[in-house]
């Protein structure tokens, strides 16, 4: 099924942890030593593709999420108006009391998908894409 290499991850989460301490739009430069002449097309080809996959990853994340808060919000609107209706016409206060408690966690899950998780994808999306655009440099063994 075809030759497919799949380097250390080390090397990626110690690229990534190096790149946040700078800000998404200062370009990067990352710089590899020890990498054969015939391997550095294929090393940077597999560094392109990682930052691809990332980003494609993440995308799909931010759609479950945003699907996850949209469920939570309808959900929590129909117990919250279920509560109002069964306020209204029953006695039952206990279990208009569940119906309000539901209806809160459902709108609060809500809220906190849309202010907390997506917007936290969106910024880990752009530091990929900050790796993605990055300038990938091979250090000649003469130069260390």
């Amino acid at each position: 099924m075809g030759d497919f290499k799949q380097p250390n991850s080390f090397i990626f989460s110690y690229v990534e942890d190096s790149a946040n301490l700078l800000p998404p739009p200062v370009p990067l430069r990352v710089v590899m030593h020890n990498v054969n002449e015939e391997e550095r097309e294929t090393v940077a080809e597999l560094f392109k593709m990682h930052c691809r996959l990332k980003i494609r990853d993440m995308l799909w994340d931010q759609k479950v999420t945003c699907v996850k808060a949209v469920s939570l919000f309808v959900l929590g609107a129909i117990f919250i108006l279920l509560y109002f209706y069964f306020a209204l016409y029953r006695d039952d206060t206990l279990f208009t009391e569940i119906l309000s408690v539901i209806g809160s966690f459902g709108l609060s899950g809500a809220i906190t998908c849309l202010l907390t998780d997506i917007p936290t994808l969106q910024n880990s999306m752009i530091e990929y894409s900050q790796f993605l655009t990055a300038e990938i440099a091979f250090a000649d063994k003469t130069e260390e």
